[in-house]
């Protein structure tokens, strides 16, 4: 009734009652609707694949223990089979693998492995979940060292492990083994498509934690990969390797300025798809609900001295096409108004920054540019009456636009690749 359909036995405990113990646990969740996992009255019975169909979608899973210990009790003969849990032995579990790769269109792996307590997988661990990708997994899910461990994916196969879910259900009460994770996939007939990570406080009553209680887990388990950097000169701008990502995001959602040039700044803050500015609590300007705000920057767009809002919109036009576009706002007058409207843009805007990215005193604007399949990165000049295309990025996958301090104080634009 709590929706589990499928259980792996593949663990250091599951023969601690013997090979009887093990069969009536298989036996009793079988009769329960639950079907068992790594367990089997031989070898070749445990290491076969429990084949799923949802909506069309084959799904492959199989369970593996790699925790060495003692068996206890005595082995069960029925029917004049040794009732069994699948060890680790990497050319069998190759082999189960890639004939589960012929059968379905995700394959799932459950290993129990690692060293109980250590937040960091071990090399091993690394090692062996290299050997399932190359088999065919799409998916490793590790448990054993009750306390969560790296996410990784590869971002060219598209393939995760996730080294240890932590605990779920369990009576351990101090951090970090009261965390845990749940992680929700995403699949189709061409593999794993998303993941979602979802932090738990475990227990009798697992819990899902607030964003807040779990920024700091995910923050350890998802280290932030290195950007790639761009420098720029008067002139054009080239690639500067790369660099540490901040763990920050490049969105906008709230920032100060003074738009109104009395030396106090306004507080700005973008909630979904809109934008409000606040002089202390009071909301002075709103932007229209037609606007379709995707991304916020703050500073002196068109080099007149005045600190100004640069919008990345999106707006429905005449004849019901929604266009992407970028817009200045600033404080004219003892108002707050549109100051300039862009055309809409080819390549539609996903980001935006501001910042003296060339050393010549003005400020620029850098654009993360969408391409359907690929993103490209460019750099825009004020030219008096508009902005002007200085530079544009090969085309990648890029995300999460921002910008950095680098050597000598220089500006550099990265992205998340």
């Amino acid at each position: 009734s709590a929706g589990f359909d499928l259980l792996s036995l593949a663990n250091n405990h599951s023969l601690d009652y013997g090979g009887e113990g093990l069969w009536e646990t298989a036996v009793r969740l079988q009769q329960a609707g639950i079907a068992p996992l790594g367990v089997g009255p031989n070898e070749n019975a445990a290491y076969q694949p429990l084949i799923r169909e949802v909506d069309g979608v084959r799904l492959a899973f199989l369970a593996l223990n790699g925790v060495p210990e003692p068996v206890s009790g005595e082995p069960l003969s029925v029917n004049g089979e040794q009732w069994v849990r699948v060890e680790w032995d990497e050319a069998r579990a190759a082999a189960a693998i890639a004939e589960a790769r012929q059968q379905a269109d995700v394959v799932i792996v459950s290993l129990h492995w690692g060293f109980e307590y250590d937040l960091q997988p071990d090399p091993w661990q690394e090692t062996a979940a290299q050997a399932l990708f190359a088999a065919g997994a799409d998916v490793v899910l590790g448990h054993h060292p009750h306390v969560v461990q790296a996410v990784t994916v590869d971002r060219q196969s598209g393939q995760l492990a996730a080294y240890s879910l932590g605990n779920f259900v369990f009576d351990q009460t101090q951090e970090p083994t009261n965390q845990g994770l749940a992680l929700r996939l995403f699949v189709d007939g061409d593999g794993l498509r998303a993941a979602q990570l979802l932090p738990i406080w475990s227990g009798p009553q697992p819990r899902l934690m607030t964003l807040a209680e779990a920024d700091p887990l995910l923050a350890r388990i998802v280290p932030e990969p290195p950007h790639v950097a761009f420098a720029c000169d008067v002139t054009s701008c080239g690639s500067a390797g790369e660099v540490a990502g901040t763990g920050e995001s490049g969105w906008f959602w709230s920032g100060a300025i003074d738009l109104t040039g009395d030396g106090a700044p306004e507080t700005i803050r973008r909630a979904g798809e809109q934008v409000t500015v606040y002089e202390g609590d009071t909301a002075v300007w709103q932007s229209p609900e037609a606007w379709r705000v995707v991304d916020v920057a703050l500073g002196d767009p068109n080099d007149d001295g005045r600190f100004e809002l640069l919008l990345a919109i999106w707006q429905t036009d005449a004849e019901g096409h929604t266009r992407s576009q970028p817009y200045i706002v600033g404080h004219r007058g003892g108002e707050y108004q549109l100051l300039w409207g862009g055309r809409p843009v080819n390549r539609p805007i996903l980001a935006v920054e501001l910042g003296d990215v060339d050393g010549d005193g003005a400020q620029e604007l850098v654009v993360l540019e969408d391409q359907g399949e690929a993103q490209t990165v460019a750099v825009w000049r004020w030219q008096g009456w508009s902005f002007s295309l200085v530079w544009r990025s090969e085309n990648g996958r890029y995300r999460n636009l921002t910008l950095q301090s680098g050597d000598n104080n220089q500006l550099l634009i990265t992205a998340r690749p």
